[in-house]
């Protein structure tokens, strides 16, 4: 605000417009001297444009020599005003849309091997499986089992023994003997099969000849396979 309450548009602008020709014409006015004012210079005998920011000393203009309202937007526009404070941050916007899903990456290295887990649990048992083929024949086993048994005499005899032989076709496959009345210090000279092992032969002796006794020999026979 100036001297006179007025408000001045022009403070810190330049250069002026040439909207501001009125103004300039008391300048050229003073400059010319001793001019009458029948010798005054108007606007209408400038030419647009022909007064330039250095026609003008500085601070020559004030708001006084400004009629009000004379100056339009149109007359500076271009003038690149003072920039005002910094606003306050606005709201943060909407979050906006997903984008596209990128490229896939490289395939990454491969990693060391894992420590190895503990055992499961047993499975439940299968089915049972087909029989199998059935195997070849074996070697014939043994038939006609019999057991021959023969008692001597019971007497002061000694030695005594006996030769049971099996029955025809069949071989002795065991055999032994047991005694009959006193047996107490008897000696068994032998008890097996006979050489052709069809048979089973003992001998017993009393060494004292004192005892009265018998043995009682058995032979265990059976069919046997060639």
């Amino acid at each position: 605000m100036d001297e006179r309450g007025r408000s001045n548009p022009l403070k810190g602008l330049w250069p002026p417009s040439p909207g501001l020709v009125l103004g300039v014409v008391a300048v050229v006015i003073a400059a010319a001297g001793g001019a009458t004012a029948a010798g005054l210079i108007t606007g209408s005998q400038i030419k647009d444009g022909s007064i330039t920011g250095i026609d003008v000393r500085n601070g020559s203009l004030t708001g006084a020599d400004v009629a009000d309202h004379s100056i339009k937007a149109t007359d500076i526009a271009g003038i690149k005003g003072i920039g005002g404070p910094v606003g306050p941050q606005g709201p943060q916007g909407a979050k906006g849309d997903n984008g596209p899903r990128g490229a896939q990456g490289i395939q990454g290295i491969q990693g060391p091997v894992g420590l190895r887990g503990d055992p499961g649990p047993s499975g439940a048992a299968g089915p049972t499986g087909p029989p199998g083929v059935t195997g070849p024949a074996g070697a014939p086993g043994l038939s006609g089992y019999q057991i021959v048994t023969r008692t001597s005499a019971v007497d002061q005899t000694t030695p005594k023994g006996d030769i049971l032989p099996c029955p025809a076709g069949k071989r002795a496959i065991g055999g032994g003997y047991e005694t009959v009345g006193q047996n107490t210090g008897l000696t068994t000279v032998f008890n097996g099969p006979n050489a052709a092992g069809t048979g089973w032969t003992v001998q017993v002796e009393d060494p004292t000849a004192l005892l009265t006794w018998g043995i009682t020999t058995r032979v265990i026979c059976a069919t046997v396979a060639p």
